[in-house]
């Protein structure tokens, strides 16, 4: 059944156009600095194309190494392991549409938070897939969640070169870079200008 859901609208004209080439193409990439709104703009038109039943579900996944721990290495069970890390996504997600919807459409199986870790061996169709901190993947782990797009999906890698957390490991620019000018997927940046949080940060983006 097709839920009523506001839409979304973009607040620079970076996010604009990106939203532009998220809908026109079935791979694409937001790369650029902190706070211009990358994650928020393919989070929130994934969860609007589920609940308009454009796609099945929306998944959202991100590499667990902000802290340098390994999954196996924190307390609790799966769930408690993985929350830490999926909690940037669920929270573009709980201000999109509240946390109650969000909740509900994640006990549908509607929206599916996951690390990369558990995504091998998965075909993923009639999905968007929304790959978050990409700067923080080898080579091989992009690959990995490229080749796992399904028929009637789309996926879209988001990440800032500049703040990998895995140095010279990081593969997202040798990725890019291969796939940048192939038809059906776009690779769009966002620069200073696009910044959404407070205005010191647009002002002083080029000095840190």
């Amino acid at each position: 059944m097709l839920q009523k859901v506001r839409g979304f609208e973009p607040r620079t004209e970076g996010q604009k156009a990106f939203r532009r080439a998220i809908g026109m193409n079935d791979v694409s990439f937001g790369l650029g600095t902190f706070g211009t709104g990358k994650t928020f703009v393919p989070v929130a038109m994934a969860i609007e194309h589920v609940m308009r039943g454009d796609f099945l579900r929306a998944m959202f996944v991100r590499p667990a190494v902000e802290s340098g721990e390994k999954l196996g290495s924190l307390p609790g069970d799966g769930a408690d392991k993985i929350a830490p890390f999926m909690q940037p996504l669920i929270d573009c997600g709980t201000d999109f549409i509240g946390a109650k919807t969000f909740g509900r459409l994640v006990s549908a199986g509607q929206i599916d938070c996951r690390p990369i870790a558990y995504m091998r061996g998965s075909t993923l169709s009639n999905a968007m897939i929304v790959v978050d901190e990409a700067q923080n993947c080898t080579y091989g782990q992009l690959k990995m969640i490229y080749t796992r797009l399904g028929h009637g999906s789309k996926m879209v890698f988001v990440g800032d070169p500049d703040q990998s957390d895995i140095g010279n490991k990081s593969g997202l620019m040798e990725f890019v870079g291969r796939l940048e000018g192939v038809e059906g997927i776009a690779v769009h940046r966002m620069t200073a200008e696009d910044i959404v949080r407070h205005p010191l940060l647009s002002r002083t983006a080029h000095l840190i």
